[in-house]
């Protein structure tokens, strides 16, 4: 769950297991991308690309978000976000 809680402020739910990680900070959006800013302290024990910051490419359908990125050539990571 990724809320947008005020004008350029979100709040990513963290799970237990890492996957995804969470994440909280501040945002910039552009033309096709959104740029996540985390704040949050973390461990090293997980694959920190889960964790919701830098440039994702992003598209906007109805109530439908879909954000994803080539993190560090590690892997894609994509996220589909439904408004709720």
């Amino acid at each position: 769950t990724v809320g947008f809680i005020e004008e350029n402020v979100y709040s990513s739910t963290d799970n237990l297991d890492y996957y995804p990680a969470g994440g909280n900070g501040t945002f910039e959006i552009n033309a096709s991308t959104i740029e996540f800013n985390d704040i949050g302290v973390w461990t090293a024990n997980f694959d920190w690309n889960l964790i919701l910051n830098g440039i994702y490419d992003f598209t906007l359908n109805g109530n439908e978000l879909v954000i994803s990125a080539n993190k560090n050539d590690v892997g894609f990571y994509k996220y589909e976000l439904i408004k709720e």
